[in-house]
């Protein structure tokens, strides 16, 4: 049923949101972001890609312009279907930046996402 699915998923951002603002992010000397938490994004796998549950404030997803809801499709032309099939195309060898297709209400949008973070 469509409206129990995004009942649920309204109810993990919500969650997700809270979790986040309790968690203090790590110090870290990295400068090249490898997983979708280090952009500053939770992310659910759904059979329409990667449902973005939560965006990190001041995060490199959030100053990218990614939203909660947004549904991630294809990055750099390859179809996603799960957060570890985006993960992998992050960590390829020379990767600076990620060209994300987005569907946000029912519209879908192109967005770069640079892989480099600022070095704490």
């Amino acid at each position: 049923m469509p409206g129990k699915r995004w009942w649920l998923i309204a109810v993990l951002v919500a969650l997700v949101a809270a979790v986040m603002l309790l968690v203090k992010e790590a110090p870290s000397c990295r400068t090249e972001a490898t997983s979708a938490a280090e952009l500053g994004l939770i992310l659910l796998d759904d059979s329409e890609g990667a449902v973005v549950l939560a965006v990190r404030d001041r995060s490199t997803a959030e100053r990218a312009g990614i939203l909660p809801g947004d549904v991630l499709r294809h990055a750099d032309n390859t179809p996603l279907r799960t957060a570890v099939e985006m993960e992998a195309m992050m960590q390829a060898p020379g990767a600076k930046a990620l060209r994300v297709k987005v569907l946000r209400t029912e519209r879908l949008y192109e967005i770069n996402i640079p892989l480099f973070i600022g070095v704490h």
